[in-house]
């Protein structure tokens, strides 16, 4: 009988990349970019994960070590955690804009999110609700609902398939 090697494919929810299971827990770049993703509370995983893609060209996968050298010098760009994700939220929507109309480059330093860290206020934290830590439940044990279009069209699409 002839064995056919195919490889386990994982799909980031995020950005909808593929990556070779192999290669995301076989190389050490692919651990440590993994580790350290997950030692981030949920709310900065989001959005480090969404801002680390605007480096990848179109088309293409990044690789791992690069992943890992960006996260590292991302997270040392601030001490402050919620800060450091309001900033790259903000960071993440204006690229985004500009993307949608027609620059399409992909990043190559961190001076776009230099200059949205100098703009966002500590003040600026407390009314940021999309920052909270979702992984503590409401009193009703229920998440907390979604505050975007997309977001809250994917709860109802998952609320309708688990009718």
């Amino acid at each position: 009988m002839d064995w056919v090697h195919k490889n386990m494919t994982l799909i980031c929810p995020i950005c909808h990349s593929r990556n070779s299971v192999e290669v995301a827990i076989l190389t050490e770049a692919g651990q440590a970019y993994t580790r350290l993703l997950l030692r981030q509370p949920d709310w900065l995983r989001f959005s480090l994960a969404r801002y680390i893609l605007l480096f990848a060209p179109a088309g293409r996968e990044m690789a791992y070590d690069r992943r890992l050298r960006l996260v590292e010098e991302t997270l040392a760009l601030d001490a402050d955690p919620r800060r450091l994700a309001a900033a790259l939220a903000e960071t993440v929507e204006g690229i985004m804009a500009k993307r949608q109309a027609g620059d399409v480059r992909p990043l190559t330093k961190h001076n776009y999110l230099r200059q949205v860290l100098k703009s966002v206020a500590v003040t600026d934290l407390a009314d940021r609700t999309d920052l909270t830590d979702r992984s503590d439940l409401t009193a009703t044990g229920a998440a907390p609902a979604p505050r975007g279009k997309r977001a809250q069209g994917i709860n109802a699409l998952e609320r309708w398939g688990n009718e």
